[in-house]
């Protein structure tokens, strides 16, 4: 069984690319993104070899804009390059949601490969838009049924 280690970062844009971690408040107007690594730490670590993940905000405050929201392309932020089997997710700017985003690698087919052997590997790069002027929570949720290692 996985032990799986997560973090989750804001960044700051820097030109369309992620800069230093943010650690106060963002202003009306503002872009910024969303880093989730994930990690298998642990003394026998073979890593993580899939992962699923549901992610929340207030759509009255931020917009993703992740343009487009393309899943399908391994050279995608949206998910590893490394997992290349089983690709989806979908977002819904109106309602705040992005559901069902992940994938997979098989190695011992020679599809992908694991990633996060005991270090945080980056999971998912989501790109938003502060558009509101008030505080608002960000939810992440990891599928831990759909996050396995080999």
């Amino acid at each position: 069984m996985t032990t799986l280690t997560t973090q989750f970062n804001l960044r700051t844009d820097k030109n369309g690319t992620p800069g230093t971690i943010i650690n106060s408040p963002l202003n009306t107007g503002e872009k910024f993104f969303v880093e989730v690594l994930i990690g298998d730490i642990r003394d026998n670590a073979v890593g993580i070899t899939s992962s699923n993940i549901a992610f929340s905000f207030d759509a009255d405050q931020v917009q993703n804009i992740n343009n487009p929201f393309e899943i399908t392309s391994l050279s995608t932020p949206l998910l590893p390059s490394s997992f290349p089997f089983g690709r989806t997710g979908s977002l819904d700017n109106h309602n705040g949601t992005i559901t069902n985003l992940g994938a997979g690698s098989i190695p011992s087919f020679g599809v992908g490969s694991p990633i996060g052997i005991n270090q945080l590997d980056t999971f998912s790069l989501l790109h938003f838009q502060v558009i509101g002027t008030k505080t608002s929570p960000l939810i992440l949720n990891i599928d831990l049924s759909q996050t396995v290692d080999f």
